[in-house]
């Protein structure tokens, strides 16, 4: 008798076991409404992608500037640089095809925006720390 020795690989019970969960599967891939359902949770997860990518990256970058700003000692009128002096100017239009995307000019207009980078009447910027403290950032970033 067979009924102590193992069968074939995928012989008696199991191998009809096999082929029916095969054959659900397929009937589940074959059903139209999975295929959209498929599809709206794809496009779903894209758009979070999207819209999250940037703004890691953008917080990110925000960091590096502060950075810069400090390790520059741009912190006042007096001690202010261009952005060329910083190296924060947008690359040029060769090195934005050959490099990843910088994030640090969007995240320089974006703290130049909440008035915590401000610039001199000779076009120069520093850190105006009394704003990014009154800001809240340096708690949310760091």
């Amino acid at each position: 008798g067979s009924q102590g020795r193992p069968g074939p690989l995928l012989g008696g019970w199991c191998g009809q076991r096999y082929a029916g969960l095969l054959r659900s599967y397929f009937k589940k891939i074959a059903n139209p409404m999975d295929n959209i359902i498929g599809i709206v949770v794809f496009f779903i997860c894209f758009l979070i992608l999207l819209l999250v990518v940037p703004a890691f990256m953008t917080r990110r970058a925000i960091k590096a500037v502060l950075k810069i700003f400090q390790k520059h000692g741009a912190l006042s009128s007096e001690s202010a640089m261009t952005i060329e002096e910083l190296g924060l100017q947008p690359p040029g239009f060769a090195k934005r095809i050959m490099q990843t995307r910088d994030y640090k000019p969007r995240a320089l207009d974006f703290l130049r925006k909440i008035d915590v980078v401000q610039t001199t009447a000779e076009g120069k910027i520093f850190l105006a720390e009394d704003k990014l403290l009154a800001s809240g950032i340096k708690q949310n970033i760091f």
